[in-house]
């Protein structure tokens, strides 16, 4: 049976601890280790780190404020503060769904409850080139016709295609693959 990391790493101490040589040696490189950590030059060079640190994140934060949105009038107006604000967004999206299109409908009709108004962007709305129903008829008239089209005897191949009639009914029509055949004048036109 394979053996998970906490297991292996239980057997490793149990193994150091059997041994009390061995288990003294690591006790005293791990005391010198944390010493070294709390060394007054270790601690000073930290403190500076960590002020430079403190000194980039303040700066990044009035600068993102500056970028922000939402001016100060209406933070403080709302009585909330940048970082209480920036919670109650956090835990709203937590909340919405991952769907994009349904997280737009329910931050719409959340903003429509709370009287905001929205100019809604039409979408890019594409013009088909749509042929009319009689032309329609008619190619699927001529593609019929038993001199340009044929079905194969004995070959399976056929599409299936579900259709709603008159009724809403939905219907399942199976309709078996044709040969069209081409003349020897409409093949050189198109060559």
């Amino acid at each position: 049976m394979v053996m998970t990391n906490k297991e292996k790493q239980a057997r490793k101490r149990a193994k150091i601890k059997e041994n009390p040589i061995k288990h003294k040696a690591i006790k005293e490189k791990d005391k010198l280790r944390k010493a070294q950590a709390r060394d007054a030059s270790k601690a000073s060079e930290w403190f500076l780190y960590r002020t430079r640190e403190n000194a980039c994140i303040k700066a990044l934060r009035h600068g993102k404020a500056a970028k922000s949105t939402v001016g100060k009038s209406e933070v403080s107006k709302s009585g909330a503060s940048r970082q209480s604000l920036g919670k109650a967004i956090k835990r709203v999206k937590n909340v919405l769904p991952t769907s994009p299109r349904k997280r737009k409908v329910v931050v719409h009709e959340i903003a429509k409850g709370v009287g905001l108004k929205f100019v809604q962007t039409v979408a890019n709305v594409t013009t088909e080139n749509k042929l009319e129903q009689e032309t329609r008829d008619k190619v699927e008239e001529y593609y019929q016709r038993d001199d340009i089209s044929w079905q194969a005897p004995g070959i399976k191949v056929r599409v299936i295609l579900r259709q709603r009639d008159e009724q809403g009914i939905t219907v399942k029509v199976v309709l078996q693959s044709r040969y069209i055949l081409v003349s020897q004048d409409v093949q050189q036109r198109v060559q």
